[in-house]
């Protein structure tokens, strides 16, 4: 049996990572991807090594041939050469690479000579792609869960959405168990849009905004707006509709309060003042006639909520799907009748969005979606 590994440290593995694998996969009868770990960076790197692993078995299963182990200590070389390998494999981008290839190359030749390296070119298109390019360019700035899917396989995105997720929830509480609630609900099966990505995507918004407010009392309301962000769809299972479709019962208002209240008020050390910002925020995102009874610093938090109308054609597209799958269980019929009075009330506004920012930010692109899809519906009526 032909067998090959190919080495690296995957923080995290990148689709020009995968590029490379698969073509490893279609010449070799078995190819380990070894995750190793440098010593002199060992505390720079964003996962751990287990973390890795997990991440590219998970990116990988679909490759039957290729499996995954963890270099707990040595070189490549030695490690293929107690496996059995007949060849390492690396991976080419540039000229850049080449030269520092060339030394690895120097180095296990030196070390066993009958171990081949063989070297695949990256696909042009993917070539500028690396880990150091995702961590620096594709991950934490503003907007990069709409870009990240291209760079990552999507196994990798659960796990930098986690990461940014709890960085997210450190800001305001440091308690790993809550943590996880929050994590877990917002990770549930039915949940397409109201999901993590849209909780990063509100921060995210918030986080821009607040770079705009120069007032004082910033720091305050933009901790208030996070914490009101993380808990605002922690207990709905889909956006709202007319008719039978409940998004808010009391019932739910009440629960979210009272878990709210009795679980976090103290890990977030909030007083009574702010539980009910806070709460009256979190009510105002069901953007109803008589929801918005907050105050304009509150405010971003619903257009936050909202910002999603404003993004680029294929994002709100999208969005678009994966409403409708939230609302799977809706006859087509029903929610066609349904969707249009949603999006109807939104274009009935005089406004959408309530703060100056959002407005000039996103108010005209936002109005030509929903027309877009009001328009869609309109026309595939059954």
């Amino acid at each position: 049996m032909t067998k090959a590994v190919y080495a690296g440290s995957f923080d995290p593995i990148t689709v020009g990572h995968l590029d490379i694998i698969q073509q490893a996969a279609k010449s070799f009868e078995k190819v380990i991807v070894l995750v190793a770990t440098n010593p002199e960076k060992a505390n720079q790197y964003m996962f751990s090594a287990k973390d890795r692993m997990d991440m590219v078995k998970r990116a990988l299963n679909h490759l039957p041939n290729v499996e995954v182990d963890i270099l707990s200590g040595g070189y490549a070389i030695h490690y293929a050469e107690r496996v059995g390998a007949t060849a390492l494999i690396r991976g080419l981008r540039d000229a850049k690479d080449f030269e520092a290839e060339r030394q690895i190359f120097t180095f296990n030749n030196f070390e066993n000579p009958a171990i081949s390296t063989i070297f695949f070119m990256a696909s042009p298109e993917l070539a500028h792609i690396s880990s150091s390019y995702v961590k620096e360019n594709c991950y934490g700035t503003s907007g990069w869960i709409d870009v990240i899917d291209k760079y990552v396989p999507g196994s990798v995105n659960d796990y930098l959405q986690n990461k940014y997720l709890k960085k997210i929830y450190r800001t305001c509480m440091n308690d790993e168990g809550s943590f996880h609630k929050i994590y877990g609900a917002y990770r549930k099966m039915n949940r397409y849009y109201h999901d993590i990505s849209h909780i990063i995507r509100m921060h995210d918004e918030l986080m821009d905004f607040f770079q705009e407010y120069q007032r004082g009392d910033r720091v305050y309301y933009l901790r208030i707006s996070v914490i009101a962000t993380l808990f605002h769809d922690f207990y709905i299972e889909s956006d709202f509709m007319p008719g039978e479709v409940v998004r808010f019962g009391y019932n739910v208002q009440k629960h979210c309060y009272d878990e709210l209240v009795n679980n976090f008020q103290k890990l977030a050390e909030l007083n009574e003042g702010d539980s009910k910002m806070i709460k009256e925020t979190i009510m105002a995102t069901r953007h109803g006639p008589h929801d918005r009874k907050i105050g304009y610093n509150l405010l971003p938090v619903i257009d936050a909520d909202l910002a999603i109308f404003g993004q680029s054609p294929s994002v709100y597209a999208k969005y678009a799907e994966d409403i409708r799958k939230e609302y799977g269980f809706v006859p087509d019929e029903e929610y066609r009748t349904g969707r249009i009075k949603v999006l109807q009330s939104f274009l009935d506004k005089e406004r959408i969005y309530e703060t100056g920012y959002f407005y000039g930010k996103y108010e005209a692109r936002a109005r030509a979606n929903l027309e877009n899809e009001l328009a869609s519906l309109v026309n595939n009526k059954s």
